[in-house]
């Protein structure tokens, strides 16, 4: 019972349980997105016919019109009634309804739709056609219909369209009644159905053999199974079972019974083979018109259009009469006891057996019913199971309470042995009869999608629907941009021609889904399920054809061993269909991997805003700590050609500080993602159209891209990140794991180059690098003394969901020290040190989650800043990956990434490799002194591990006053009051960094006492500091002024100063001026 052309909303799930219609199964989907449902809504289905292989569908209340346009959404037409026994099966399926017989539109209808006064049923008739297209060759009108009588009885009606009545007659009607349900027929493409089979005696000729798929009905003998084909073929295994003779024409109908099979022949004939010890395969002659068959152990029944039952072999005696009979639709036979079901769900029992004498009284409609061997269960309308039976009473068959809820889709009683067993909707298997006589078949796995149970002795078969989308041409519509899409494999099967990207033999079980875009976007899947082995993989089409030769893949992806998810991205281009297969992949690390439900989240993706070059984020000119990004959804912009053509680039940019020397500085940029593709570019440009490349040394460690650089101060750079590159129809490869890590580093003194190879050692899965690297200083000044501290370093694996890796993060292993420079290095000078080091063994524990799996060789350059105790200290100051080591588990010439990512950035966790600059220097002292005074000031260096340490800096002080280069002061010369800023120079790591302090020396101003007139002439005191030497000057102007006399200030501070008035003037103005 294929699902591929339905999305069942939940609330149509709680319907189809409720009104107990036959066939249902899970693997149901569901959208997220808010839709409309189409109207009329399908009730239940699809429910396949054995007798012809159809699918068939009930739909809601409606019109014809209205139930024959939903027909046709639904790839069918109303249904077509070719012979009696159709007419029973669809009455028998969907005519049983919670509040009595439904009533059922069919396909056929008066397409000429005018008056016909006058005109006889007889002479109607032949207006009437199928709206699949057929000719009638079979009716059952009740009495004087068609007669179109209209109110007046005359054929002036427009009773034109025709209904299936409760008891199996037809009757033609008006249009708009509200009361009628359509039933819809589809041909679906051929059905890939399966048979499975367990129990202990279950061997390799009791299995089903690959002619079964497809079968559309099973039944199961003494030490055989057989099923009936779409075409009306018939399959016995093994080769030693009843095998069906030659020249059976197409059969609609099987039943086995011990060692025979009868079967009913789509002409309405039966023809029986096998075991005739009992008579059980002489079929009487004369039977025709028959609509149900059934076989017990060894006898044989069937029944026609009328009721007429007629029995076989060692059949049991007191069958109803036909008149009792009339409207059944199944037959089911046991070992003593035979049993009927009509359509209008009523069951007839005759015989002696105790299926017969035990049969509970009132039962409600059915459904379903299966004679065993002795007992018997039946199906309700609602889905609840009842049963009865067995020697002595009925308690060995008592329903069990497991049986209560959910409903049940499918029962069958064992014909050879006292037990039951029971599908529900859930698609647990339940068990239960006579243990003490029998030891029922061990459980089988949960039976997705069941159609059919069939019990032997020993060996159990099950007829399995395969999941919605199975077929490529069914696959599974879909629209919206934001869904769920959920699905099953199992029982899914390869088409032929079906791609396989893993390549011959791997993978299968594969669904299908179709999405028509309904943007040009960017389009986001991430896929989730309960197996551990799931892989998705995205198409579009080179053409409008829609065949496997013309697919050409999206996008693949598949989940890991430990179950997580990864979502990917692509482009979307408007109405054009993006298939999406799901199938089951082989586990890698051995150990298969099962198909199962999965879910797909389906939507678009606003990409980030780094991902417009525009509107690239910045990173701060001092900020040497990583920045998070995400390629995810990333799209090319128009005129984006960084990377190759067709590439996803996101973007930042940096300006370098403006306070650089005019060396510069060396910038190293390093990104680390989940791809060893991922691209690392430093450009400079306006605009994206007008981006040069910047020269730079760049490398790839392991998952880490990396460029070196020269930044000149004030300049503005572009960092590029390049994910994989998009096909020719829109799509690029960029996973969730694209989420991106960039670090930042910029110091004149820099490791230039490094130029080492990686060998790795098979015998002992160690990895040895070994080569050389460069050191330059480009700063203005000598450096410390200078080294290279090698490290081991395990490495992670980044995921969509932890961000900060724990466990072995922060471990790092010195494994030597290099001499760079005991000396330091002058401006300009450059120097090389080999390098040689070995990296652990690999744990041989391949596991993508947080722990180290792998080892990366790790370089720290550091340079000894002096400090006031004169010991110095080590400060790194830039730092390199240099190489990985191998895989666990994998071939040895893959040398990396060394399980994974290793973490460069500022912050990963081990304190060690974090680079130490100088952040900030402080300048101690007094901040007021007198004028003259001196004083000494002390100077202490911050850097960015928190430590903070006495320094000897390089002093200096604006203004007339001086320092030392010990930092004492001295304010001699400065002769009024001012403020000084004493600031302290200290360089690390090339870098200049400078702490200053603000003094206010204040200075006594000079004062002037009262004249005094002695001897003919004027004195003026005079007060100062003393030690002030002073020049007294005269002026009559103010403008001009003449020297009087020089003067120092004695330790009294003041001084007589004699002022002599030239004759003639009329006043004169005296002043004194500080002399240096």
């Amino acid at each position: 019972m294929p699902n591929s052309m339905l999305l069942y909303p939940r609330a149509i799930v709680a319907r189809l349980v409720q009104q107990g219609v036959g066939g249902l199964v899970a693997g149901l989907f569901c959208l997220r997105a808010a839709a409309q449902t189409p109207s009329p809504a399908v009730i239940a289905g699809p429910v396949a016919n054995p007798a012809n292989g159809h699918d068939y569908y009930l739909l809601d209340l409606s019109s014809w019109e209205e139930a024959e346009a939903r027909a046709v959404q639904l790839g069918g037409h109303l249904v077509t009634i070719n012979d009696a026994a159709e007419n029973l099966w669809v009455s028998g399926t969907f005519g049983p309804g919670p509040s009595g017989p439904r009533s059922l539109w069919i396909g056929l209808r008066d397409t000429n739709k005018v008056p016909t006064v006058g005109w006889t049923p007889v002479q109607r008739m032949p207006l009437f056609s199928w709206a699949g297209g057929e000719t009638p060759s079979y009716a059952n009108w009740w009495t004087g219909r068609p007669n179109n009588s209209g109110p007046l009885g005359d054929g002036t009606g427009t009773q034109f369209w025709t209904y299936l009545r409760g008891d199996l007659l037809w009757d033609d009607v008006d249009n708009n009644l509200n009361f009628i349900q359509g039933v819809v027929e589809v041909a679906p493409p051929p059905h890939r159905n399966r048979v499975v089979a367990w129990g202990p005696g279950l061997t390799g000729a009791l299995v089903p053999p690959e002619t079964t798929t497809g079968a559309t009905g099973i039944g199961a003998g003494i030490g055989f199974g057989v099923a009936l084909k779409p075409d009306g073929g018939v399959v016995v295994w093994p080769a030693s079972g009843p095998q069906p003779p030659s020249g059976i024409g197409p059969v609609a109908q099987i039943a086995a019974g011990a060692g025979h099979v009868v079967a009913r022949l789509r002409d309405g004939t039966v023809r029986a083979w096998g075991d005739n010890a009992l008579g059980q395969t002489a079929v009487p002659a004369g039977l025709a018109n028959i609509v149900a068959v059934a076989a017990g152990p060894s006898h044989s029944l069937a029944i026609d259009a009328a009721g007429k039952l007629t029995a076989w072999g060692a059949a049991p005696a007191g069958a109803p009469s036909a008149s009792q009979l009339a409207g059944t639709w199944m037959l089911s036979a046991g070992l003593d006891e035979d049993y009927a079901l009509k359509t209008d769900g009523s069951l007839l029992v005759w015989g002696p057996g105790p299926g017969a004498k035990q049969k509970p009284a009132n039962l409600p409609p059915l459904r379903m019913i299966r004679g065993g061997h002795v007992q018997a269960v039946a199906l309700g309308l609602d889905g609840k199971v009842f049963s009865w039976g067995g020697f002595g009473g009925a308690t060995n068959f008592v329903v069990p309470d497991s049986l209560a809820f959910p409903p049940t889709a499918v029962v069958a009683a064992s014909l050879f042995e006292p037990f039951d067993v029971a599908v529900r909707t859930d698609e647990a298997v339940i068990q239960w009869g006579d243990t003490v006589a029998v030891t029922p078949l061990p459980f089988p796995p949960p039976l997705p999608r069941i159609l059919d149970l069939a019990l032997s002795t020993d060996v159990g078969y099950a007829l399995l629907a395969p999941p919605a989308g199975d077929d490529f041409a069914g696959a599974v519509p879909v629209v919206g941009d934001d869904v769920v899409l959920s699905g099953d494999n199992r029982m899914a099967t390869v088409e032929v021609g079906e791609p396989k990207p893993l390549g011959a033999g791997a993978g299968g079980d594969s669904v299908w889904f179709k999405w028509i875009s309904p943007r040009h976007s960017r389009g986001l899947m991430t896929l989730t399920s309960r197996s551990a082995g799931h892989r998705f993989v995205a198409y579009t089409s080179r053409s409008e054809t829609e065949s496997f030769a013309d697919l050409v893949e999206l996008r693949q992806e598949l989940r890991d061993n430990q179950g997580r998810s990864f979502p990917t991205s692509f482009f979307t281009v408007y109405e054009k269909p993006v298939w999406i297969r799901v199938e089951t992949i082989p586990d890698p690390f051995g150990g298969g991997l099962n198909p199962g439900p999965c879910e797909i989240d389906l939507s678009y993706r606003i990409p980030y805003s780094m991902d417009v070059f525009e509107l690239s984020p910045a990173i701060a000119p001092t900020d040497k700590g990583p920045v998070e990004g995400s390629l995810l959804a990333a799209g090319m912009e128009f005129g984006e050609t960084t990377f190759p053509p067709g590439t996803a680039d996101i973007w930042w940019h940096w300006t370098a500080p403006a306070d650089l020397g005019p060396g510069g500085t060396r910038a190293t940029v390093s990104v680390t993602g989940n791809q060893s593709q991922l691209g690392l570019r430093i450009l400079e440009g306006k605009d994206v159209y007008s981006l040069v490349p910047v020269p730079a040394d760049s490398h790839v460690v392991g998952l880490t891209a990396i460029a070196s650089f020269d930044a000149v101060a004030g300049h503005r750079y572009e960092f590029a990140v390049g994910g994989m590159p998009f096909d020719n129809f829109g799509a690029v490869e960029n996973h969730v794991f694209t989420k991106v890590r960039l670090d930042l580093t910029a110091s004149p003194v820099s490791i230039r180059q490094t130029q080492v190879a990686v060998v790795a050692n098979e015998a002992d899965r160690t990895a040895r690098i070994s080569g050389s690297m460069t050191v330059k200083n480009q700063s203005e000044a000598t450096t410390g003394a200078l080294q290279l501290r090698l490290y081991r370093r395990p490495g992670y694996a980044l995921n969509n969901s932890n961000d900060s890796p724990a466990g072995d993060l922060a471990r790092a292993d010195l494994a030597n020290v290099l001499v760079v420079s005991t000396n330091g290095l002058a401006p300009g000078e450059v120097a090389t040190v080999p390098v040689d080091m070995t990296l652990p063994t690999s744990d041989g524990q391949l596991s993508f989650g947080d722990q180290g799996i792998g080892w990366g060789g790790y370089a720290v350059l550091e340079e000894l800043a002096a400090t006031k105790s004169g010991a110095g200290r080590w400060r790194s100051v830039d730092r390199r990956l240099l190489g990985t080591g191998p895989w666990p588990y994998f071939d040895l010439s893959n040398v990396g990434p060394g399980g994974g990512a290793i973490r460069i950035d500022s912050g990963s966790g081990a304190p060690a490799l974090d680079l130490v600059e100088l952040s900030s220097v402080s300048v101690g002292g007094p901040d007021q002194l007198a004028g003259g005074a001196g004083a000494a000031f002390t100077a202490s260096a911050t850097w960015t591990d928190g430590v903070t340490e006495a320094i000897d800096p390089d002093w200096n002080v604006d203004g007339p006053a001086t320092i030392s280069a010990a930092g004492v002061l001295d304010t001699a010369a400065v002769t009024r009051t001012t403020d000084l800023t004493v600031r302290a120079s200290y360089a690390s790591g090339g870098v200049d960094v400078a702490g200053t302090r603000k003094v206010r020396v204040t200075v006594t101003p000079l004062q002037w006492g009262a004249p005094r007139f002695a001897n003919g002439g004027y004195t003026v005191k005079l007060g100062g500091r003393p030690g002030t030497r002073v020049r007294v000057e005269r002026s009559e102007d103010l403008r001009a002024w003449t020297r009087v006399d020089e003067q120092l200030v004695p330790p009294a501070g003041t001084v007589d100063v004699p002022v002599t008035p030239v004759p003639g003037r009329a006043a004169e103005f005296i002043r004194a001026v500080v002399l240096p």
